[in-house]
Order: C-alpha cells, then structure tokens, then sequence
C-alpha cells in the first residue's frame, strides 16, 4: 500500500463531497483558457478502515488556436493531490491526519481520486490538474491549471463498553463483565465513534452481539443461557473493538460418598479423623456424624479465573429431633424449636473455599451429628438442607436468603443414639434429596 499501510492506528473514511467553486483562469500568452476541474459524489459515500473511497474527477479546457500552418498537439493532463486536510470538528481544519491517497488514470481528463483514511472525522482533499498543449511546426505551448476540493466525512469506531445488565465488580479483566443467568433479559452494549452521527453509526459490524433495530450504535448478549460471548464491533477495522460477556450459573452437587475433594476444607482431625464422607461413627459408637461436601461448578468454563469474587454458598436446613420419642429442641435449633421451616444454616466461611479453582469450581463442608443430648434414652434426628449459590448478592438477597446464581442442591442427614444399644449409634445416613420429616419417632 504506502508508508501509512503499516500503521493502520485507527479507522475509516467516508466521503461525501461538496464542490468548492472551481477557478477559470484568463486567457493570457500561453495561457489555456476555460480550464475547469470537477469531482463526483465519492463511491461509497461511507467505508471503514481497509477500504477505499473512490471520487470521479473530470477536467474541461478551451482548445487555444496555433498559428497558421500549426498542428495543436494536446490536451496533456495530470492530475495531482494538492492538500489534504483533516478536521475533528468540521470547522478548523489542519494539514495532515493519516491518511493515503492516490489519483488512477492520471493522466487523463477523466480520473479517479482513491482514499484511505485512518482517522475518523473530517477532511477536504483538494486536487489539482493541469493541461498543457504545443503545436507542430511550431515552438508555442499553453499551459493551464484549475483546482477543486471534494469535502468527505470519516468515521472512526473509538470503543464498546456495556451500559447495561453486567457488572465489573469482582470481575477480572478490562474487557470482561459478568452477569447471572436470567430468562428475558439482556445485557446492553454501546459503540463510541466519531463523528456522533447516524451514518457513521450504521457502518459497524457486530459480532457476537444482537444489533439493536433502529440504532446500530448498541448490541445486546441474552442473559438466557449461561455462555461466554465476545462481542466484536468493526467499521470495516481488522483492529476492531471487542470485549466478552460472562453469562454466569453454577451447578450444585453434594458429595456424600468417597473422599473430601482435595480443594475443598479438609475434615482433618475432626469428627473420625478420615476425609471420607457420608454417614460416620466415632468414639466407640456413641457419636454419629454426617459429613458432605457440596461442590458448586461454575459455568461457563473459564468463568472461575474471570469472576474470582463475590461468591456466596449458602444453605439452610429444616429439621426434626426427638427426645425418647418426644419432639424437642434439638443441636442448634433455632430458638429452641424443631421443624420451624426453612432456617439460616450457612457454614462458617472457614469451612468454605469461595474462591473458585482451576476447575471452576467453588466448595462448602458440613458435619450434621447425632449423639446423646441430654438425659435421654433415645435420640432421633431428621433434618433437610438445601444449598445454594449468591454472586454479588444484594443486601436484600442476602436477608432473603435468594438463590439468584444456582438451583436448590438438596441431601438429607438422619441419625439415632440408643443408650441400651451395642453401640449406641443405631442410625447413621447422610445422602441427596430431601427426605419427608416423619410425624412420630421411630420406635
């Protein structure tokens, strides 16, 4: 291309032209009279970076008279690029600003003034061309020269950022936002560019987004699915502007079989001091304790090393205990009272890895127990739990306690002490699901 082409800083042009009043220059000694030059509308009126816009130049002169006995030989045109200006505002303009141009057919009356420009906003290009003529025999030449100046636009894609439906809050990445997963809903994109007109506009391409009908300065990404998407916008620009929307959810599973997963809390010496999980006994049988890991997946993949914050795993629990067959408060009820709803059950964040690992993945613990509570023959315990995931969650979210970035993961946990029994731990279950809380003790 030129000395330009391996710049390539910013974008495009678009040229429409206005006509500045060509000058006749007066007949004189060797002057060629009625020399006028002009230029068509330019083709296409709007392009992007990468591609030219073509302007139609054509040029008229007076054949001068040669003398008696002389052939006029002429007309010779060439045509030349005299000036380009550049303009930000379309009022001051100045010499310079990145640009490449070239006339084809030079050396014709009818030629074409070639474009590309890599800033966007104004310009004025004015070309020149002079004819010339000579006789034969004879040693008398004319000359004669005319101007005119097409008056194009440029447009220039400056950036995209979201305005709308996404955050960067705990969000890695100046190109990255993230959103939770919500049915009919959207995240809003807006394009900046230069000038801040509807045709400039209407020359970006979208990619990866939905254009808005009636105003291609923005683009949407549906919140419907959990997905990654890079929204790319170009005015024909390989140096396009782009930034990905994080659509997030997380898949719950309990793990209530095997082996602690290795980054997750480890049990360590607590409870039966092994990291294997589900219904255990210990200290002679005379303690139960059902130990779970919950594991959030955070989707979609990659999410984890982009969205390193602001995650919440939370549970609560509805349960029921008794007491030689009588319902009673059972370990950690709330105020004293069994089977009261759904309750506030969530660990302790020293139990809990909230910062997701290479595999996206978030992790809680819990440790529900049966044992002898109190003076009593006979301990039954029933309970549900439901887990759940918060990102971001407002202060309202939180006191709701509304699972706004996962489903319910629900496991159970049922235990019972018997003091006559050999061991006492005559029940010992912990499994996924919720079990129906029974109206009676078991016998």
């Amino acid at each position: 291309m030129n000395r330009f082409e391996t710049k390539r800083i910013t974008h495009f042009a678009m040229v429409v032209v206005a006509l500045l009043a060509c000058p006749h220059f007066a007949m004189a000694q060797g002057a060629v009279a009625g020399v006028t030059a002009t230029a068509d509308t330019p083709s296409p009126e709007w392009t992007g970076w990468g591609y030219p816009t073509e302007v139609g130049l054509h040029a008229t002169a007076t054949n001068p008279t040669p003398d008696t006995g002389s052939t006029l030989q002429g007309p010779n045109w060439k045509w030349t690029v005299d000036k380009v200006e550049y303009s930000d505002d379309n009022v001051t303009f100045v010499v310079g600003g990145v640009n490449y141009c070239t006339i084809q057919n030079d050396t014709l009356a009818n030629a074409t003034l070639k474009c590309w420009f890599y800033q966007g906003a104004y310009w004025r290009v004015t070309c020149k061309v002079t004819v010339g003529y000579s006789e034969t025999p004879g040693t008398k030449t004319w000359t004669g020269s005319a101007t005119c100046a097409p008056r194009p636009n440029s447009g220039e894609l400056l950036s995209i950022t979201v305005t709308s439906g996404a955050t960067q809050t705990n969000v890695t990445g100046a190109k990255n936002w993230a959103a939770i997963k919500s049915a009919g809903s959207t995240v809003g994109i807006q394009a900046t560019y230069k000038p801040n007109v509807a045709a400039v506009a209407n020359l970006i391409v979208w990619t990866g987004g939905t254009p808005v009908a009636g105003d291609n300065s923005q683009s949407t990404v549906d919140k419907g699915t959990s997905a990654r998407t890079t929204v790319t916008a170009a005015i024909g620009d390989p140096l396009a502007k782009d930034l990905d929307v994080w659509i997030l959810w997380v898949t719950i599973t309990v793990e209530v079989a095997g082996t602690t997963p290795a980054n997750a809390v480890q049990f360590g010496a607590s409870y039966d001091a092994t990291e294997n999980l589900g219904g255990r006994s210990y200290a002679g049988g005379t303690v139960a304790v059902g130990k779970v890991v919950p594991v959030g997946t955070i989707s979609p993949a990659g999410a984890g090393a982009v969205v390193t914050g602001g995650w919440n795993f939370r549970r609560d629990r509805w349960f029921k205990s008794f007491a030689d067959g009588v319902v009673t408060p059972g370990p950690g009820s709330p105020n004293g009272i069994t089977d009261a709803g759904w309750v506030d059950d969530t660990s302790f964040a020293v139990f809990q890895r909230l910062t997701p690992d290479a595999n996206d993945k978030i992790y809680d613990r819990d440790a529900p127990n049966v044992a002898r509570f109190g003076n009593t023959t006979d301990t039954q315990v029933y309970a549900n739990f439901r887990e759940y995931v918060q990102w971001n969650p407002t202060a309202a979210e939180t006191a709701a306690r509304t699972p706004t970035t996962s489903d319910y993961a629900l496991w159970y946990w049922k235990g019972r002490w018997q003091v006559a029994s050999a061991p006492q731990i005559t029940l010992k279950d912990a499994g996924t699901g919720n079990i129906v809380l029974p109206a009676a003790a078991a016998p």
